[in-house]
């Protein structure tokens, strides 16, 4: 009978990001119909930590800053106005439109 022991390898692995950071999705036309929006991502007033996604005046989410990995913004169709402000220490940011580059 072979018998022989097993030996446990350990290896570091690379730095990783934070797992609970995910990608936010803020949808506009939420009831189906193509309306014209107005969706603001801002930092939340009364929580300075964390960023809020109003959709027509109506506060929609609030997400922790830290577990956000980027944000989508679907906004439909029609002639939507949307208003991004992630304050003063925002950090890198990149913004794309699916049909027309941002200058």
């Amino acid at each position: 009978m072979l018998c022989s022991a097993a030996q446990p390898i350990c290896q570091q692995l690379e730095s990783r990001t934070l797992l609970s950071a995910t990608l936010w999705t803020i949808n506009g036309d939420v009831d189906g119909s193509y309306t014209d929006d107005v969706i603001v991502v801002e930092v939340d007033p009364a929580n300075s930590k964390q960023l809020r996604a109003v959709v027509n005046d109506e506060v929609v989410d609030t997400r922790l800053i830290k577990n956000i990995k980027g944000i989508q913004i679907n906004a439909g169709g029609r002639d939507d106005d949307i208003t991004i402000d992630l304050g003063p220490r925002s950090g890198q940011h990149r913004l794309h439109h699916p049909r027309r580059p941002w200058r």
